[in-house]
């Protein structure tokens, strides 16, 4: 049987990364916990603004930041389910550059999901190393319009999982289609396995 093959981005696709950032940027301001903050653009500075952007971004080198984030709705159950069936074949394809991002995702897989897709988990120093490699998938899943749009003409599939700071994604340039949430993405999966 052939096995459709997914690279699944990690951030803002499987884990709450911008969520878990919120919280800690409205800790370090002295705002509610409460106060609603949406990123709208891919630059969170823009929306974190009452410290220096570098602080904002050096934020990402918190020991934590990155094990301690809360999964997107329903990525965790529809992954397990996922990995239990044998028409896909999955890798987590993941840009991790601040000092601990890496083993701090490694070891979120493997809480959630245990050894077998920790082991598939691949660290890129880039964006555009991620875009490149998307050759050897059927399928790119990616928040980053920029990701999807470096991917096109690879082959494979791009799946814009939708988030408020990708709102300015513009079809066919950046993406074949679009998901709004893991129910969704599941169906379009299965319908891309069908097709192949």
């Amino acid at each position: 049987m052939n096995k459709l093959k997914i690279a699944l981005d990690m951030d803002e696709v499987i884990v709450d990364l911008i969520g878990h950032w919120a919280l800690l940027y409205k800790l370090k301001v002295g705002l509610p916990c409460e106060t609603e903050l949406e990123v709208t653009e891919w630059d969170v500075a823009k929306t974190f603004n009452l410290i220096p952007k570098e602080e904002v971004y050096a934020m990402l080198d918190r020991q934590g930041m990155f094990s301690m984030c809360k999964p997107i709705p329903k990525a965790v159950a529809t992954i397990n389910r996922m990995l239990r069936d044998n028409r896909f074949e999955i890798d987590i394809l993941t840009v991790a550059t601040a000092k601990t991002a890496y083993s701090e995702k490694l070891e979120w897989i493997s809480r959630h999901f245990g050894e077998e897709l920790r082991e598939r988990t691949i660290g890129l120093a880039s964006h555009a190393h991620k875009a490149r490699i998307s050759s050897a998938y059927d399928v790119l899943v990616e928040d980053n319009p920029l990701t999807l749009q470096k991917a096109a003409g690879n082959g494979c599939s791009r799946i814009l999982f939708v988030q408020p700071h990708n709102h300015e994604a513009e079809y066919p340039r950046d993406f074949d289609y679009l998901v709004e949430n893991w129910d969704e993405l599941y169906d379009k999966l299965e319908y891309l396995w069908e097709r192949i």
